[in-house]
């Protein structure tokens, strides 16, 4: 903005006038037709209209340029101080000014010291109110912290290194922030615990001056105690490895075709097996049907070299009990059934790191209720649906490839409120993922591509919150 005129002795040449603002120019610029404005003028101006305000040729902002000789003899013109109403009489080259306010007396200032709530006051008035004020800082004696003085004495009071005697009269001087260490582990006076009393010592309080001599004299009796507390943790640890030993080998089921283990087939195994049991599978491949309705966990002795087929017209896998599988590969070849169907109503089956395939029915079935954690799997060339969730159907979804299935890769039915994160979802002959009316969910950071209909169909009445997807 321009500044007023009346703020120079004397009078100003007409050619230093802003022809907007009617004020001395500041921070001139020019336009290619040679009229000079204020750079803040002129910018306003042309926000309204691109033409130069005095000849109306076409100008833009960017066609301005710094005028710099204009600048160079404006700074040199005479000028009051802005506080000449207040007392001032200096003048000077405006370039001058901001130096002389920095020191004039008349200059409008506020206290430096925190916490002060005086008005601002002339420069030249501080001086006095430095010396008066109630916050200016004093150096406390004891932390050696700068404290406003209207607060000293309450801080020396309370400061931490404040010296102070040791409240059980021990004549020590400690500061007041190490006076409950000094009590707690140096104090003579402190009543302590004999260090074998947690090993049965009955001598369980005396001074801590007191505990070096009780030291010496029960030498032999705390010798005797720890000798036979050592007995009896070596008794425990016996019974705890004898313990551990038998339920190792009861919960550790192997199971080998070739007879090499507890058992030949996957489903013995299961029927035989008891909550908490862990069934490690050896290579080979396994035609049968499994129902799981115990607490119990099938893992490959070595990922992808365990393979499992329905024996029979019927499902290979139906978890009806929390459960976990790892590194098996399940192939469904029957009509009418799913490669595996959870039943159980929990959040604690996990299946992860399983290669998954069904002829015709969907790879995975989650039931009504149910909340298993789907990880690390591929789940391809069903039929129909890679993962079907049924109505109020959860699951926690997490890092599988889903690929090449039928229908879609993800159906989620009304109400079901799937947890899908990061899988690659991709080349469903119609959808990659496929929400119903009502259906709910969160999907979150997948890579969905080439699924032929649509990558993620969405019908009217569903409410799934869709973010940071790959699409």
């Amino acid at each position: 903005m321009c500044r007023d005129e009346k703020l120079f002795v004397g009078d100003v040449d007409e050619e230093y006038i802003c022809s907007i603002g009617q004020g001395v120019l500041v921070d001139p610029v020019m336009a290619p037709c040679q009229h000079e404005f204020c750079e803040s003028c002129i910018l306003e101006c042309l926000k309204h209209k691109k033409e130069c305000p005095l000849c109306r040729r076409h100008l833009a902002p960017e066609d301005m340029q710094k005028a710099y000789k204009t600048t160079r003899m404006v700074s040199k013109l005479e000028i009051w101080c802005d506080n000449r109403p207040h007392g001032c009489t200096w003048s000077g080259k405006w370039v001058d000014l901001i130096e002389h306010q920095d020191a004039c007396d008349y200059e409008s200032v506020k206290c430096p010291y925190d916490g002060c709530t005086a008005p601002n006051m002339y420069r030249k008035q501080m001086t006095h109110h430095l010396q008066t004020c109630p916050y200016k800082s004093f150096e406390c004696q004891y932390c050696r912290k700068m404290i406003p003085g209207c607060n000293l004495k309450d801080h020396e009071v309370d400061c931490p290194k404040r010296p102070v005697k040791c409240t059980q009269h021990c004549q020590a001087q400690v500061t007041m922030d190490t006076l409950s260490t000094h009590i707690k582990s140096h104090c003579p006076l402190t009543v302590v615990p004999c260090p074998f009393s947690v090993h049965g010592c009955d001598v369980d309080k005396l001074q801590r001056m007191e505990l070096d001599v009780h030291m010496r004299d029960a030498t032999a009796k705390h010798l005797e105690l720890l000798c036979k507390k050592v007995e009896a943790q070596d008794l425990q640890i016996k019974t705890q490895q004898s313990q551990i030993r038998k339920l190792y080998q009861r919960s550790q089921i192997i199971v080998d075709q070739l007879g090499k283990g507890t058992f030949t087939t996957v489903s013995d195994a299961v029927a035989a097996a008891e909550d908490g049991d862990r069934i490690i599978i050896n290579a080979g491949l396994y035609r049968e049907s499994i129902v799981i309705n115990k607490n119990i966990s099938l893992q490959a002795a070595a990922e992808g070299q365990v393979r499992i087929e329905n024996g029979s017209e019927s499902n290979v896998i139906v978890i009806r009990n929390t459960c976990k599988l790892v590194g098996l590969h399940l192939h469904q070849r029957s009509k009418n059934f799913f490669c595996i169907r959870i039943i159980v109503n929990d959040d604690a089956t996990v299946i992860e790191k399983c290669d998954i395939v069904s002829d015709h029915f969907s790879c995975i079935q989650i039931d009504c209720g149910c909340n298993p954690l789907l990880r690390n799997n591929k789940i391809h060339d069903s039929k129909q649906c890679g993962i079907l969730i049924k109505k109020n159907g959860k699951g926690r979804i997490e890092n599988n490839d889903i690929h090449s299935n039928s229908l879609s890769n993800i159906y989620v039915d009304a109400n079901a409120n799937p947890v899908v994160t990061s899988n690659k979802i991709h080349n469903s002959a119609q959808h990659g993922i496929w929400i119903k009316q009502y259906g709910i969910g969160v999907f979150e950071n997948n890579t969905i591509y080439n699924n032929t209909m649509s990558n993620i169909k969405i019908e009217e009445g569903a409410a799934p919150i869709i973010k940071n997807n790959y699409i």
